[in-house]
C-alpha cells in the first residue's frame, strides 16, 4: 500500500500585536555617549595635530631667526715671532654665521705697545683705532688689514688687542667679542746693552754706557740712537759727542753699519734725586723711512735701565713744635728741631751746618739759638765750636740743634698777605767725603714750609640810633613800651681767603625781629628763622684783604624789646650765641669767633645804663 506523505499546512494562527519595547535610561542617553566618544576622539586628534603644527612652525621660526654668540666669528691673523723692528701685517676678519642680521656693529683695535702703525705708506701716530661696520648680515664676512713695526727688546711680547661689538636682531643687549694676538721679539738686528749703575747716592757722579752690534745678515744704513736720560741727571762728559743734544736727551747718527760691526757711547754725568727714587734711562734704535710724505725715523728697537737712589750719606730731618705739618698762627713761638745724621759706615768730618729763614712774617728779633744768627743772611750758622758732633760725626751717629723764633703779631698788609707762610732751609755739607764715595762733596739738604692761618675779626655793636633806621622808643627802656635797637656787625679778614663763611646768632626771649636790614654792597643779607628764633648771615666765601686793603664786610638789622614790669631794674639780654665760623682754604684750619651775649645795657653809642625803667 502506497503512503504518500505530505507536510501538514501551517494553521492559520494571527500575528500578536506589536508591544511597545522596555528600554532602561541607560539605553536612553546611550547613542548621546557614544555621539561624545567619537567627539572627544576626534577632539584629541585635532587638538594633537595643531599641537604638533605649532611646535613644527615654532622650530621653523626660531632656527631661521636664532642667534649664538658663538656664531660670531673674529680672528686676527700676523706674525707671532719677529726680529725687533720687523714690520708686520695684520689681518682681521669677523663673520656672522647667525641667521639673524647684527647692527651697530663696531671694531676697536689697539695696537701694540711702541709699535709705530703705517697707514697707506706712511707713518701715523696711533695708540687705537675705531670702526663703524654698522650692519654684518646673516652669513656676511669683512676683513681688515693693519701695518706696524714692532718695537721692543730681545723677548718682550707686544700684543695686537681687537674687540667687536654689535647688537643681535631685535635684542636689547649689546655682545662683545675680544681676539689678542701676542707677537714675541725674538731677536734684534743691532742688539742694545744699556748699562746703569743700579744704586746711587743722591749728587754722586755716575755713567750710563750704550754697547750695539750690528748682527743682522746685511749692512744697515741711516741709523739714529736716541738716548733719554732722567729727570735730575746733568751730564758733563759724550763719548763720542752727539750729532744733536736738548735739556734731557741726545742722539747718534750712524750713516752706515756694516754687519758685524758695533760700537759704545758713554754719557758721564751727576745724578741727583729723593731716596729710594727709581731714575729710568732709555735708549732707542731708530731707522729712516722713506714714505710719501719724506723722510721719517721711526723706532727700531727700545731698551731701558734703572738707578736707584739710595739712603743719602748724610740726612736731615727738620721738624717744628714736634710735628712736619704745624699750622701757624698770629704770634705764635715756633720751635724748631733740626736732627743730622751720618748714615754711611765712615766717620765723616768737617760739616758745617746752616738754616735759612724765610717770609716776612718772621720776627728776626725773637730768633734764640746757639748758632750764629746772621742778620744780613737771615741764616743761622753751627760749626764744630759750637756743636762737637760736626767734627767728627761717627758712622751712624746723629746730633740735633734746636733754635726758636716768633712770628709778627699782625699781618703785613697788602695782598701779599694772602696765603702766608714762612719756610725754614736747612743746609749740611762737607769736603772731607769718604774714600768709598766717589763725590765731589757730601751734601744734604731739608726743608720745612709752614702755613699761617688768617685772623679775622668779627666785631658786634648795639646802636640806640641809626642813620637809616629811625630810632623809636625810649632809652633807657621802659616797662610796656617798645624801644627799637640796631644790630651792628662787621667783618674783616687779613690774609687767606674763608670758605663756608658765616655768622649766626638767637634772640634772647621776648626780643621782636622787625625786619628792617641792610648789608654792604651787594652783599647778602642776615635771615630770620621765626621756629628757631634764629638769625644766620651766610657768606659763602669771605675774601682775604677785607677789611684790610677791600672795604670790610658789614651789615645792620633792628630788633625791639617791650619790657614787663619784672624787668623793672634789669638788663634783660638782646642777642645771645653769636658766633663766626668758616674754614681758612689755605691751611684747611676751622675757624671760630664768638662774642659774648648783648643786653640793653651794652648800648655802644650811649653812655647811661640800659637798665629798665618803671
Amino acid at each position: 500500500m502506497d503512503f504518500k506523505i505530505e507536510p501538514l499546512p501551517k494553521p492559520n494562527i494571527p500575528a500578536p500585536e506589536p508591544q511597545p519595547l522596555k528600554r532602561s535610561v541607560f539605553d536612553l542617553i546611550k547613542p548621546f555617549t557614544n555621539f561624545l566618544k567619537t567627539f572627544v576622539k576626534t577632539k584629541y586628534i585635532a587638538l594633537g595635530l595643531a599641537v604638533l603644527l605649532l611646535v613644527a612652525l615654532t622650530f621653523f621660526f626660531m632656527g631661521r631667526g636664532s642667534f649664538h654668540e658663538g656664531d660670531v666669528e673674529l680672528k686676527i691673523e700676523g706674525s707671532t715671532e719677529v726680529t725687533g723692528g720687523d714690520l708686520v701685517t695684520y689681518k682681521i676678519t669677523y663673520k656672522n654665521k647667525n641667521k639673524i642680521d647684527l647692527s651697530d656693529a663696531k671694531l676697536n683695535i689697539l695696537y701694540p705697545q711702541d709699535s709705530v702703525v703705517v697707514k697707506d705708506g706712511n707713518i701715523v701716530d696711533l695708540n687705537a683705532e675705531n670702526f663703524d661696520i654698522d650692519e654684518i648680515g646673516n652669513g656676511e664676512a669683512g676683513e681688515k688689514e693693519f701695518s706696524a713695526y714692532i718695537v721692543g727688546d730681545r723677548g718682550s711680547v707686544r700684543t695686537l688687542k681687537a674687540t667687536l661689538t654689535y647688537r643681535a636682531g631685535n635684542l636689547s643687549s649689546t655682545f662683545r667679542k675680544e681676539m689678542n694676538l701676542a707677537t714675541t721679539i725674538t731677536s734684534l738686528a743691532v742688539p742694545i746693552t744699556l748699562v746703569a749703575t743700579p744704586t746711587i747716592i743722591s749728587g754722586q757722579n755716575t755713567s750710563y754706557l750704550i754697547d750695539y752690534r750690528n748682527q743682522s745678515s746685511q749692512d744697515l744704513e741711516n741709523l739714529r740712537f736716541v738716548i733719554k736720560y732722567p729727570q735730575g741727571f746733568a751730564p758733563t762728559k759724550f763719548s763720542p759727542e752727539p750729532t744733536v743734544r736738548s735739556a734731557n736727551q741726545a742722539s747718534w747718527d750712524v750713516v752706515k753699519l756694516k754687519q758685524g760691526d758695533g760700537s759704545r757711547i758713554t754719557i758721564e754725568g751727576k745724578l741727583s734725586g729723593g731716596e729710594r727714587e727709581a731714575k729710568v734711562v732709555s735708549a732707542t734704535l731708530q731707522k729712516k723711512i722713506t714714505t710719501p710724505n719724506g723722510d721719517i725715523y721711526v723706532d727700531f728697537e727700545k731698551a731701558e735701565a734703572s738707578s736707584v737712589i739710595s739712603t743719602p750719606a748724610l740726612s736731615l730731618d727738620l721738624r717744628l713744635n714736634d710735628s712736619d705739618d704745624y699750622v701757624a698762627h698770629l704770634g705764635d713761638s715756633l720751635r724748631y728741631r733740626l736732627k743730622f745724621q751720618n748714615n754711611n759706615g765712615e766717620n765723616i768730618t768737617g760739616l758745617s751746618l746752616s738754616v735759612k729763614l724765610a717770609g716776612n712774617m718772621y720776627d728776626f728779633t725773637t730768633v734764640r739759638s746757639e748758632g750764629f744768627f746772621d742778620s744780613r743772611l737771615n741764616t743761622i750758622f753751627w760749626n764744630a765750636s759750637t756743636v762737637s758732633a760736626l767734627n767728627i760725626l761717627s758712622a751712624n751717629q746723629s746730633g740735633i740743634v734746636e733754635f726758636e723764633v716768633r712770628l709778627k703779631g699782625s699781618f703785613t698788609g697788602g695782598l701779599g698777605a694772602k696765603d702766608s707762610f714762612v719756610k725754614a732751609s736747612a743746609h749740611m755739607e762737607t769736603s772731607n767725603v769718604p774714600n768709598s764715595l766717589d763725590l765731589d762733596k757730601l751734601a744734604t739738604d731739608d726743608e720745612l714750609i709752614t702755613r699761617i692761618s688768617t685772623a679775622p675779626t668779627f666785631d658786634q655793636k648795639i646802636l640806640t640810633a641809626d642813620s637809616v633806621f629811625s630810632a623809636s622808643g625810649p632809652y633807657p627802656p621802659k616797662v610796656n613800651q617798645k624801644t627799637a635797637l640796631t644790630v651792628h656787625w662787621n667783618l674783616v679778614n687779613p690774609s687767606n681767603d674763608v670758605s663756608s663763611a658765616k655768622v649766626t646768632a638767637t634772640l634772647a626771649p621776648g626780643i621782636v625781629w622787625e625786619n628792617k636790614v641792610r648789608s654792604s654792597g651787594t652783599l647778602i643779607q642776615p635771615s630770620y628763622d621765626s621756629r628757631l628764633n634764629t638769625i644766620t648771615w651766610d657768606l659763602g666765601t669771605l675774601p682775604g684783604g677785607i677789611g684790610i686793603v677791600f672795604p670790610l664786610y658789614e651789615t645792620f638789622f633792628q630788633i625791639s624789646i617791650t619790657p614787663s614790669v619784672n624787668q623793672v631794674n634789669q638788663s634783660p639780654q638782646l642777642i645771645k650765641n653769636v658766633r663766626f665760623d668758616g674754614v681758612d682754604s689755605f691751611t684747611k684750619e676751622k675757624i671760630t669767633r664768638t662774642i659774648f651775649d648783648m643786653t640793653t645795657s651794652n648800648a655802644s653809642d650811649t653812655s647811661g645804663a640800659g637798665n629798665v625803667q618803671p
